[in-house]
This record gives C-alpha cells, sequence and structure tokens, in this order.
C-alpha cells in the first residue's frame, strides 16, 4: 500500500500540471533511469480520451512505440494489431466507472485524507501494466510502481521547465532526441540519438512441421485463397501466464463465391512463435482435405508469414491492394467484439452459415448455376443443418428455406424410354463398371 501511496501523491502531482493540454502524444522525450536504461515518455490525452503517461523501457519499449505510431497509416485490422502489441507501463487517469471496485474504493479513501475532491472526468490514478498482445493489468508491482514514478517526476518538471525541452513532433524529429537526466532536485536537458524513423518488421516462419507440410503438399491445388492476419479482442488464458492474452487468427477464405473460410485455431503467441499459426493452418487444411494452388493477401505483416512457407509448399503467393479476406477480417475481429460485449450468443460457426443461408436465399441465379455433384452436396449440408436439433432455430429455418428453393428451382428431369435393348445395355454396364476411387485418394495422389 505504501508503494501505492507513493504512486497517488505522483499522480496527483502530475494531474495539477495539465501537461497533456500542452503537448500531444507525438511529442516524446527521452528519460535516464535510475537503473541506467533509458525510457522514452509519451504524453497522452490531448484528444480528452484516454488520458495517461506512458513510459516505453529500452530498445523495447522504442520498438513497440514505433510501431503503435505508424498505426495511423494502415487500416484497422492491422491499427488493432500495432495497438495491442504495445509494451509500456502507465500512469492513468481513468473515469470512475472504468475501475475495479476494491481499487476505487482504495483511492477514495486516499482523496479523503488529502483532501481531494474526485468528481468529473480523468479523475482516478491508476497504475498500468501493458505486455505486448496481453490484457493491461492493474499494477502493485514495487519495481513497476517506482519507474512510473520517475516517468511522473520527470514529466512533472518538463511542464514547468517547456521552453527548455524544445518537444517536437514525430514527424519534425530527427535522430536527436531531448534527454533528461537527474542533476540534484532537477533534471538536466540534453539529447540522445535514437534510430528514428524506425523500420517496421514483422514475424516470419521458418519451422514449421515438416511433416505436416509433406501431407498438406499431396493434396490436390484448388483454387486461389486470400488471406489475412487479424487480432481477436476478447483475451483468453494461457498456460503458465497470470495474464490473459489477445490471440491472432488467420482468416483463410477457400470458397470467395459460397464466403466459405477455413476454420485455423488462433494462437495466442503469434509475435514469438509463428509456426505455431503456420502448422494450424495446415492441420486445417488436411482437415478440410483441401488446399490452395496460390494465395493472395494486401498486406506486408500476412505477406511476411507466409512467404517462405509458400516457397517451400510450391504455392504462388501474390500481393493486392484488396482482397475478400480483409472484409471477413474485420467482420470476424467485429463479431469477435459482440460477442465478448453480450451483443450475440450465437456461436461463430453459426453466425456464419445463417449468413451463408442468406446469401443463397437472396441469390436465385447461384443455385441454378451449380453443377449437379454441387447441388447434391450442398443439398446434404442443408439437410443435415435443418434436422441438427442443437442448431438454432433460426439456422434450422433458413436451411429448410434452402431447401424448398433448390427443390423449385430443380432442373426438369430428362425423359429416357422405359425398357429395351438400351436400357438393358446400360445396367450390364454400370454392373460391370470399376469402382471409382474416392475423394480422399484423389487428393493424396502427387
Amino acid at each position: 500500500m505504501s508503494d501505492l501511496r507513493e504512486f497517488w501523491d505522483k499522480a496527483y502531482a502530475y494531474k495539477k500540471t495539465r501537461l497533456w493540454q500542452r503537448v500531444w502524444e507525438d511529442m516524446p522525450f527521452a528519460l535516464r533511469l535510475q537503473d541506467g536504461r533509458v525510457g522514452y515518455v509519451s504524453v497522452m490525452g490531448r484528444l480528452g480520451q484516454h488520458c495517461a503517461l506512458a513510459l516505453y523501457i529500452g530498445q523495447t519499449g522504442l520498438d513497440a512505440y514505433a510501431l503503435v505510431h505508424a498505426a495511423e497509416d494502415v487500416d484497422e485490422v492491422e491499427r488493432i494489431l500495432r495497438m495491442t502489441a504495445s509494451e509500456c507501463l502507465q500512469a492513468v487517469l481513468e473515469d470512475r466507472e472504468h475501475l475495479p471496485e476494491d481499487y476505487r474504493q482504495e483511492v477514495l479513501a486516499y482523496a479523503r485524507e488529502r483532501g481531494l475532491r474526485l468528481t468529473g472526468r480523468h479523475n482516478y490514478a491508476m497504475p498500468l501494466s501493458c505486455r505486448a498482445n496481453t490484457h493491461p493489468v492493474l499494477t502493485d508491482d514495487g519495481t513497476e510502481l517506482a519507474l512510473i514514478g520517475e516517468a511522473l517526476d520527470a514529466a512533472v518538471w518538463a511542464a514547468a521547465h517547456l521552453d527548455e525541452m524544445h518537444l517536437r513532433s514525430l514527424e519534425e524529429l530527427d535522430s536527436l532526441w531531448p534527454l533528461l537526466e537527474r542533476a540534484g532536485d532537477g533534471y538536466r536537458v540534453g539529447a540522445i540519438t535514437t534510430p528514428w524513423p524506425m523500420a517496421v518488421t514483422y514475424p516470419s516462419g521458418d519451422s514449421w512441421d515438416e511433416r505436416l507440410l509433406s501431407r498438406v503438399t499431396a493434396l490436390r491445388p484448388r483454387g486461389t485463397w486470400p488471406m489475412r492476419l487479424a487480432r481477436i479482442l476478447q483475451p483468453m488464458p494461457v498456460e503458465r501466464d497470470e495474464r490473459l492474452h489477445f490471440p491472432v487468427a488467420l482468416i483463410a477464405v477457400r470458397d470467395s463465391e459460397k464466403k466459405l473460410l477455413l476454420e485455423i485455431e488462433p494462437v495466442p503467441d503469434y509475435e514469438h512463435h509463428p509456426d505455431t499459426l503456420l502448422n494450424r493452418m495446415m492441420e486445417a487444411m488436411l482437415a478440410e482435405r483441401k488446399r490452395p494452388a496460390a494465395i493472395t493477401v494486401s498486406d506486408e505483416r500476412t505477406q511476411e508469414l507466409l512467404a517462405r512457407w509458400c516457397l517451400k509448399a510450391g504455392i504462388a503467393l501474390t500481393r493486392e491492394v484488396h482482397t475478400e479476406a480483409d472484409e471477413a477480417a474485420l467482420a470476424f475481429m467485429n463479431f469477435v467484439q459482440e460477442q465478448a460485449d453480450g451483443a450475440d450468443d450465437e456461436p461463430l460457426n453459426d453466425h456464419l452459415l445463417i449468413g451463408f443461408c442468406d446469401m443463397l436465399l437472396e441469390s436465385p441465379g447461384f443455385l441454378a448455376s451449380l453443377s449437379p455433384d454441387e447441388r447434391k452436396e450442398l443439398s446434404l449440408q442443408m439437410r443435415f443443418l435443418s434436422e441438427d436439433e442443437d442448431a438454432p432455430d433460426e439456422l434450422r429455418d433458413k436451411s429448410r428455406l434452402v431447401l424448398q428453393r433448390m427443390e423449385e428451382d430443380a432442373p426438369a428431369p430428362r425423359i429416357r424410354p422405359v425398357g429395351g435393348a438400351g436400357t438393358a445395355a446400360r445396367k450390364s454396364r454400370a454392373n460391370h463398371r470399376e469402382p471409382a476411387g474416392t475423394e480422399e485418394e484423389e487428393d493424396e495422389k502427387d
């Protein structure tokens, strides 16, 4: 509790400066920490939303800061991937409704002792520990609180000496950044060489399971599959880690006409183990007994993940401005967020199947364009869904409507003469026909 009380003292001293009203988030300064490392401080809150002081420590922190602030030039899917990769410590001035109740009561007790009135927005000081791709946690770790305290002290001093700081935006900054170092009761303003602007790099797969790859390459290649990486903003637990992780999914559209996705299990540690995601992609291909002849991507991140694997698998990988996987990834992220917010209780597969049925019912020409084999396969699928007792009522009803539409639109049967030598000959040939290979046998042929 003593560490927290010291944090609150410093956080409310910082709050009095209202430094965020004079400095933008992209006007950082460096800070020499007491342990000798360099931290990079960012003042958040100018837009009146997230009001916080962030400390990014060392090269890892600087890489995270660069990734976050390069996110303005990317689409929403990549922006979320980058924002959740942030690794820093923060002193947050939060609204009361966003606090755990027990922590809020502790802050209120402290405020009463200090004669502080906590009314309005951004009035509750909270220390956060943010680790890449995990849910931020309210920290009471003494070391982390001390580091946040150093950043708060420096920010309070900087607020009174802005003219000496010469803060500039990232667009104006070169490799020399302002640096604060302790000097007596205050700080000395210097400069530090910082590699800026920094190149953004992405994880690349290169040590996948060769046995899985051998089995995948034995499958018959079929079509071009658009793919896209996406972050799932619904945290999941991970063994031997007390923090909840934001997993990453690889969205693969295996049939663009029917909007069918390959079901690839997400992974919580894509940044450190990208090959796990490649292995799960191959497992999904084997489960469906399908693999693409080519893959298209629209972003550098997904391209980097797949490049070496595609080369080894003999699958063409091309970059396009836009692919169907972009919309699928965004829809997937939005759906998961709705699930987390309690807006929808349907499982994801049911949700996608209902959308597929809607597409069939709204596109009368599509059913008519199917081949006999495709009609047969679709009919079996719809009949199974219509009789599945575990499926939602809406899915069962819509699959019955699709079956009804298929029966109404079925092509008229050809009328053949009954009996005669021709019929006998056809029956004789049918009885002596060699058994056809199964789809599984055909798929496994080289």
